[in-house]
């Protein structure tokens, strides 16, 4: 899996991780077979889990593992949440998380001996230079070019971190792209395009790189990888996530919670993004 994180120097002093639901695997947000109601909760009421393994300087996996805190997921029908998440669309495919300083390196190939203390505010070192992190959330358009980022678990570089730059398909590169995935038998080519939720473009992705970031030529966030093909020539296609209807999704749920949760929430967020009253 991949992901992607968020911060800033707030009081909260925690990271938010934002990847794909289908790399938790079955059982994470709901039984297989079973619908999950969407979740949105302060992470520091809920239990740590090891998700999120921590790289070196040359960019490659190590021993060190930090809990991850889970805040927000939507609803996911239940015919998505079997097969190994592998039915999931594009619509329900992400969550949110918190990420905050604590560090713990792994005992052995299975388990890591211990369980993580609750969220605590600590600030977790990230590296932005040109206060990219910061800026307003971005969208993608037709013809733009976007990196996608994440850490492929085949070919020359698995293992480490991986980047391919592809271009964003209008709605005829769609249906033309669409048709050559059906004729190469690619599943991709059956799964129905929304063009609310998604962006699909021309460029290479591969398992592993799900959850990871997708990036603007200016830096910014527009969106999250969940898929790519598989059966057509390099460099074939990938899907992601538009940042707006993540965030968009997120605000329905924020705006129904009760006065006392938002304010809670709130401390993990912008102040954009939190209404000036409850």
């Amino acid at each position: 899996m991949s992901g992607v994180m968020w911060s800033t120097a707030e009081a909260s002093k925690v990271g938010l991780l934002l990847s794909a639901i289908h790399t938790l695997g079955e059982g994470w947000i709901a039984p297989p077979g079973e619908a999950a109601s969407p979740m949105l909760k302060d992470p520091a009421e809920q239990s740590g889990n090891f998700r999120l393994t921590l790289t070196s300087a040359a960019l490659k996996p190590t021993k060190v593992m930090a809990p991850t805190f889970m805040m927000f997921h939507p609803a996911v029908p239940a015919a998505e949440t079997g097969n190994r998440m592998h039915d999931i669309l594009p619509r329900h495919d992400f969550y949110l998380s918190a990420v905050d300083g604590q560090r713990f390196v792994v005992r052995d190939d299975t388990h890591i001996g211990v369980m993580p203390s609750a969220l605590t505010p600590t600030l977790p070192e990230v590296f932005d230079p040109e206060g990219h992190l910061t800026r307003p959330g971005a969208d993608a358009a037709a013809g733009d070019r976007v990196l996608m980022v994440g850490y492929p678990m085949q070919g020359p570089v698995a293992g480490g971190l991986a980047a391919s730059v592809g271009e964003v398909l209008d709605e005829t590169g769609v249906q033309k792209a669409m048709a050559e995935l059906r004729t190469a038998g690619d599943e991709e080519g059956s799964l129905p395009y929304d063009a609310e939720v998604e962006h699909i473009v021309r460029g290479s992705a591969v398992a592993g790189m799900s959850g990871g970031g997708v990036f603007d030529v200016e830096g910014r966030l527009v969106g999250v990888l969940v898929r790519g093909s598989t059966e057509t020539e390099p460099p074939g296609y990938a899907r992601f996530v538009r940042l707006p209807f993540i965030v968009s999704t997120i605000r329905a749920v924020f705006d129904e919670l009760p006065g006392d949760e938002r304010a809670s929430l709130g401390r993990y967020l912008p102040p954009s993004a939190v209404p000036s009253s409850p």
